[in-house]
């Protein structure tokens, strides 16, 4: 399989990743400026007052059990409140799971 070597005719790979970035920045916006930000408001605002998940020892949250829930992902679902999608998730660094399990 040969390996791409440009896009759109560039071969500057930040240039790249910014142009993929714009793109799919642009394509995954909200319908109603507004309603998002009243949305986002009442998420921030249940947030500050969450304690956390009370877990037993029999259920820790380790770097397994982070992978198999990111394997798991439904693809193709619409974006959170900071724009990630299951796809950034299931596309990314295999360290994050391990950054992501230990911030429970």
């Amino acid at each position: 399989m040969d390996k791409c070597q440009q896009v759109d005719g560039c071969v500057d790979d930040n240039i790249i990743v910014n142009t993929f970035a714009a793109y799919f920045k642009d394509l995954f916006r909200c319908n109603n400026v507004n309603r998002d930000g009243i949305l986002r408001q009442d998420y921030l605002s249940a947030r500050s007052n969450y304690c956390g998940l009370q877990l037993m020892d029999s259920h820790k949250i380790d770097t397994e059990l982070v992978s198999n829930v990111i394997a798991n992902l439904k693809r193709g679902r619409a974006i959170d409140i900071d724009g990630l999608s299951a796809e950034h998730l299931l596309y990314s660094h295999p360290s994050l799971r391990a950054v992501l399990s230990k911030l429970f």
